[in-house]
């Protein structure tokens, strides 16, 4: 083929680009907007209104945006799947930090109530510790005790050089002396006490005086050993108020030293108990902290998600704008309905030609609701003389006509959108056209040959290649086709 003044060769797929660039269209565009064939002219009047539109798409290559459709479908369809991984990882991290948040209450719950415990322990144990009594003073006591020892020991010493024993026992004796003579004296008064003689008078007188003088002779000892007696046993009387001073002293101060004793173990085990509760770790305050952590870092993650999310949320309104783009109510739609107009113009101008004015047509899009359901439909209205005629009403070569005037109008809008230069009618000009149909049809044809380069035209009727500047007949012999 020869394109931009160069011939190119090479496979139809690797030529089918440069046509594509050439006519403007697709190849299924161009076919479907410059060959018509019988079959094709007589689709578009007698559809029904829902058949109608698809005839339209077809014929204006609409089918681009359902495969288009079909693929932004897809791409909403993993998108929609993407989105739901999103929310599916919010909502994971969302109870993570939820649970999280729950685990910090009971820790930080868990931790007040250790730290008001630990309190109120520590509280108690200072508590014991000043209800502990202090240690008694003892260095006075051991001076007493040992001044009462020396002094013990110095009356011992003393009471042991007064012989007090000894002295009683000589007192004793004086007095049971002193007692016996008495005795003697008053139950023998007239008896020698010694000899037993019978005293006389004046001896007897010599005994009694004898014997007062012994008496007063053991009232002086007796009243010496008494003395002494009495100045010894003084002594040995202040010993044992020493002794039992001492021995209190002893006791007091083996007292006070296990008091004390008892005191120090007290106190240290008291300090202890301080020492052990205060060194308590109230871990619940490190696990909440590393929750808190765990919370920050998992809100991270879920920040990310989000703006995931976000993200695929934005690209999702794009990709659903595409695909109500391509969808049938789309673009389709508003390619069908602005063209309403130009085609239903340009089909009233072809009608003027075909039918002297007779007939004139109107496109109208409707929505017709079904079982909940929207449906875009195109109806059709014919009018002849004005007056609003069914399609089915009209004659044969009034539906040719019709049908002519709306492929054309179409080939005229494909046109006007691209570089289309090539029209082929395929047997269209030997329907049920009477001679005044057909010569307005060929005067529509030269009037669009203005517009169209070429305008290819097959027919089986005689006399109508007169009406065309380049002819070519075509026989069919022997199962051959060939130009003659």
């Amino acid at each position: 083929m020869t394109f931009g003044g160069n011939v190119r060769e090479g496979k139809p797929t690797e030529m089918q680009p440069l046509i594509n660039q050439m006519i403007g269209f697709d190849y299924e565009t161009f076919v479907n907007t410059t060959v018509y064939s019988q079959e094709t002219s007589q689709m578009l009047g007698a559809a029904t209104d829902a058949n109608r539109r698809k005839i339209f798409a077809k014929l204006l290559n609409l089918d681009r945006f359902t495969r288009a459709w079909e693929v932004s479908k897809a791409k909403m369809k993993e998108l929609v799947e993407i989105q739901e991984k999103n929310i599916q990882t919010m909502e994971l991290f969302k109870t993570k930090m939820e649970m999280l948040n729950e685990e910090v209450a009971q820790h930080e719950e868990y931790a007040a109530a250790f730290d008001k415990n630990q309190k109120a322990r520590l509280e108690q144990a200072q508590k014991d510790l000043a209800a502990i009594p202090k240690k008694k003073r003892i260095k006075a006591i051991k001076r007493q005790y040992a001044n009462l020892v020396a002094q013990y020991d110095e009356t011992k010493a003393e009471a042991l050089a007064g012989n007090a024993p000894n002295l009683l026992a000589d007192l004793r004796i004086a007095q049971r002396k002193k007692q016996e003579l008495e005795e003697s004296l008053v139950k023998q008064p007239d008896k020698c006490p010694t000899c037993g003689r019978k005293y006389t008078k004046s001896q007897r007188e010599a005994f009694e005086k004898d014997v007062m003088d012994h008496i007063k002779g053991y009232d002086e000892e007796i009243a010496d050993k008494q003395r002494r007696y009495d100045e010894a046993k003084e002594v040995v009387d202040t010993i044992e108020p020493i002794r039992s001073q001492m021995t209190q002293a002893g006791m007091d101060i083996d007292r006070i030293e296990r008091s004390n004793e008892q005191i120090d173990k007290d106190t240290e085990n008291a300090l202890k108990a301080i020492k052990g509760i205060e060194a308590q770790k109230n871990t619940h305050h490190e696990l909440a902290a590393k929750a808190r952590e765990a919370i920050v870092m998992m809100q991270k993650d879920y920040d990310n998600a989000k703006a995931d999310h976000d993200i695929t949320r934005d690209i999702i309104n794009d990709w659903d704008f595409v695909s109500w783009l391509y969808s049938p109510k789309g673009a389709p739609t508003y390619i069908i309905e602005n063209s309403f107009e130009y085609i239903q113009n340009q089909a009233n101008y072809y009608l003027m030609i075909l039918t002297g004015g007779s007939f004139e047509i109107k496109l109208e899009s409707e929505r017709e609701i079904k079982g909940g359901k929207k449906k875009e439909e195109i109806h059709l209205r014919i009018y002849h003389n004005g007056k609003e005629m069914r399609y089915n009403n009209a004659s044969d070569g009034q539906r040719q006509r019709i049908n002519i005037a709306l492929l054309f109008a179409i080939n005229a809008l494909c046109r006007s959108q691209g570089n289309l230069d090539f029209l082929l009618l395929d047997e269209v000009l030997d329907l049920s056209l009477d001679e005044t149909g057909q010569e307005r049809v060929l005067a529509l044809l030269r009037e669009i040959s203005r517009e169209v380069g070429t305008i290819f035209v097959i027919s089986h009727k005689k006399g109508i290649a007169d009406n065309f500047d380049s002819v070519l007949n075509i026989v069919h012999e022997n199962g051959v086709s060939k130009v003659i």
